[in-house]
């Protein structure tokens, strides 16, 4: 059985054909007076607009053959289609449609009046606005992944350091002890400057888990911690700091303080051989590059010295060391008594933004 389906909407202005995909247009025949099938298998439809004073004789006519094509047809029902919800009116003119195929003999109880969901014109708009939604709650999502891995990233980076600062002050702590224990001066002595230099290293790695640039250190803060601690093994010198305050990488920090040790122990040592005196630590950002000062009023070095020439000594050997790692240069100044080393070097960018950490 085929069911004949009947279109009764308000949308339409006048009798509508359907065009059948692939025919082109229809022919230019009175739109009041026609009537045209919709290609749909099993399915005949005309397209009907009821205007508020009713039926024209046009539509009837139409509706008349309807009705006779649906008896030829021995269809089960017929069906009426009208807007749901959307223009209370249309339905009133479906079941006027209804009642005028009554009137042709159309069984009414083979006639059904079906309501549909007229297509929303937004539509198109509202779809393009939920997918643009879609894609900017992605984003969010993917942007709050990414802070929280920077944040776990950061809380590990921090943990470490904390962890290698607990690690080396143990192996102070035990370089220490070792030297109490020992009656030969020159290894006492070689213990404790051993004690110095992985002190140095510590303070480094504890300025880095308590920084909130991960990598960096803030130099004025690290220089005060640093000379606090080399004052502990100055005797009766006085050690005089002063850092201009900026950030420095790990990578700079790290041989940047065993150089100031080495070079601040040198002093202590062998610049006020009879008694004792000042020594001067300096650190000054000029132009992108960090100059660093370590001067004292003493003695000086002795007659012919070069610092480009290799010593025997472990602490000059590590002060070379440490100025080829940093890429810089260090020179020897002899216009005033006693001794001052210069070292330049290039200082790292500094990010803009600080990782967030986690408390």
């Amino acid at each position: 059985m085929r069911n004949l389906t009947l279109i009764a909407t308000a949308a339409l202005l006048t009798l509508g054909a359907c065009a059948t995909p692939g025919d082109g247009a229809p022919p230019p025949v009175n739109p009041l007076a026609r009537y045209s099938l919709q290609v749909e298998p099993g399915v005949d439809r005309i397209a009907l607009a009821v205007h508020d004073d009713g039926l024209s004789a046009n539509q009837r006519a139409a509706l008349s053959d309807l009705a006779g094509r649906y008896a030829d047809s021995r269809a089960d029902w017929l069906r009426i289609e009208a807007p749901a919800g959307e223009d209370p009116a249309a339905s009133a003119q479906a079941y006027a449609v209804k009642d005028a195929l009554q009137t042709m003999g159309v069984p009414g109880e083979r006639i059904m009046v079906v309501g549909y969901s007229a297509p929303d014109p937004r539509a198109p708009i509202l779809a393009g606005f939920a997918v643009l939604l879609g894609v900017a709650i992605e984003r969010q999502q993917a942007d709050a992944r990414f802070q929280d891995a920077l944040q776990y990233q950061a809380l590990l980076t921090r943990e470490m350091s904390h962890r290698v600062k607990n690690s080396l002050t143990s192996i102070v702590g035990l370089l220490r002890v070792q030297a109490r224990s020992i009656d030969s001066q020159d290894v006492k002595n070689a213990l404790e400057d051993a004690s110095l230099r992985v002190s140095t290293i510590a303070e480094v790695h504890d300025h880095l888990w308590r920084s909130s640039h991960i990598g960096y250190v803030e130099l004025a803060d690290f220089m005060a911690k640093l000379c606090k601690k080399l004052r502990g093994h100055t005797g009766k010198h006085a050690l005089h700091c002063h850092a201009d305050p900026m950030l420095l990488s790990a990578d700079h920090a790290i041989p940047l303080g065993l150089l100031i040790n080495e070079l601040v122990t040198n002093a202590v040592k062998y610049a006020y051989p009879e008694g004792s005196g000042d020594i001067e630590v300096s650190a000054r950002e000029i132009d992108g590059h960090l100059h660093v000062e370590v001067s004292d009023h003493g003695a000086g070095l002795p007659e012919g010295f070069d610092i480009d020439q290799p010593r025997a000594s472990l602490g000059f050997k590590i002060v070379s060391g440490m100025v080829r790692q940093l890429r810089g240069h260090l020179t020897l100044s002899k216009d005033r008594t006693g001794t001052r080393f210069l070292l330049d070097l290039p200082i790292l960018p500094v990010p803009k933004k600080p990782v967030p950490i986690l408390s």
